[in-house]
C-alpha cells in the first residue's frame, strides 16, 4: 500500500515538474521570439537609416556636383571674358599707338603743307605713301580683330600676302612650319604681335640687309613655339645694351614683351640678321 502511494506521488510530482518545464520552456520561447522579432525591427531600422543615409549622401554629392559644375562654369566663363577684354585692350593699344600715330603724323605734314607751294607735290606723294601704310596697317588690325584665334596655317598666310604686296620679286621669301602645329591655336593679341615683330624684320631687311634671301620659321621648340625670320645679309654687330637699339628692334621687344615672348637678335657681320621669338 504505502509502495503504491509513493509511487503515484512520485509520478504526481514527476507531472509537475513537466508541467513547469513546459510553462518554463514556452516563456523561454516566447522571450526567444520577442528578441527574434525585436532584432528583425532593429535590422530593418538599421537598413532604413542606412538607406536614408546614403540617399543623402548621394543627394549632397550629386548637388555638391551641380555647384561646383556651375563655379567651374563661371570661373571658365569669367576668364574667357577677362582674356577677350584683356585682347581688346592690346589691339586697342595697337590702334592707338601706330595708326592713331600715323595718322596724327600725317595731319601735321598737311597743316605744314599750307603756303608752301614748292614741296607740296613731293609732300603730298609722301603723304599718299604714307596713308596707303596706314590702311595696310589698320586692315592688320581688323584682320587679328575679326576671331578670337587662328591658326599657324591661318597666320603664315596672312604673312605670306603681306610679303607679296610689299617685297620686290629680288628678295625671295620662304616660309615653313612644323605639321605639328598646323592645328595650333594663336590668340589675337599673339597673332597681331608675331605679325607686326615679322612686318619689321621683313622691314628691316628691305631698308639695310642688302639680302638676297628672307627664310621664316614658325616650329616647335622644346615646351615652346618659336618664330625665325633670318636674311642672308650683310649683318650688324649687336650692342650689349638694349637702350642703345634702334626704336625697330625695341618695338619688336615690346611686342614680344606683350606676349610673354623671349625675343633674340641674332647677327655678326657678313652673316646675316636673326629674329628670334619663343612664346
Amino acid at each position: 500500500m504505502n509502495d503504491c502511494l509513493f509511487v503515484v506521488l512520485l509520478v504526481v510530482d514527476v507531472l509537475e515538474f513537466i508541467e513547469i518545464y513546459e510553462a518554463d520552456m514556452w516563456a523561454i520561447e516566447f522571450k526567444i521570439t520577442t528578441l527574434e522579432l525585436e532584432q528583425q525591427e532593429l535590422t530593418s531600422l538599421q537598413r532604413k537609416r542606412t538607406i536614408w543615409g546614403l540617399s543623402i549622401l548621394i543627394l549632397l554629392l550629386i548637388v555638391s556636383g551641380v555647384l561646383y559644375f556651375r563655379y567651374r562654369n563661371n570661373v571658365s566663363s569669367l576668364k574667357t571674358k577677362q582674356r577677350v577684354y584683356e585682347e581688346r585692350s592690346r589691339i586697342s593699344k595697337d590702334l592707338h599707338d601706330n595708326v592713331g600715330a600715323q595718322l596724327t603724323a600725317m595731319s601735321t605734314r598737311i597743316d605744314l603743307l599750307e603756303g608752301n607751294g614748292e614741296n607740296q607735290s613731293t609732300e603730298l606723294s609722301n603723304i599718299k605713301e604714307e596713308a596707303a601704310g596706314t590702311i595696310s596697317m589698320l586692315r592688320d588690325t581688323i584682320w587679328a580683330m575679326h576671331r578670337e584665334e587662328f591658326t599657324i596655317d591661318q597666320f603664315m598666310d596672312r604673312l605670306r600676302q603681306y610679303a607679296q604686296k610689299v617685297v620686290p620679286s629680288s628678295l625671295k621669301i620662304h616660309q615653313q612650319f612644323d605639321d605639328s602645329l598646323r592645328d595650333f591655336g594663336l590668340s589675337s593679341s599673339q597673332a597681331l604681335n608675331l605679325f607686326r615683330i615679322a612686318q619689321e624684320a621683313i622691314q628691316n631687311t628691305m631698308k639695310h640687309a642688302d639680302a638676297s634671301r628672307i627664310r621664316i620659321d614658325f616650329k616647335n621648340s622644346g615646351d615652346c613655339r618659336q618664330l625665325l625670320i633670318a636674311d642672308n645679309g650683310i649683318g650688324k654687330e649687336l650692342t650689349e645694351n638694349p637702350s642703345e637699339e634702334s626704336y625697330g628692334l625695341q618695338n619688336m621687344r615690346e611686342r614680344s614683351a606683350e606676349i610673354n615672348g623671349k625675343l633674340k637678335f641674332l647677327s655678326s657681320k657678313g652673316k646675316g640678321f636673326k629674329v628670334q621669338v619663343e612664346f
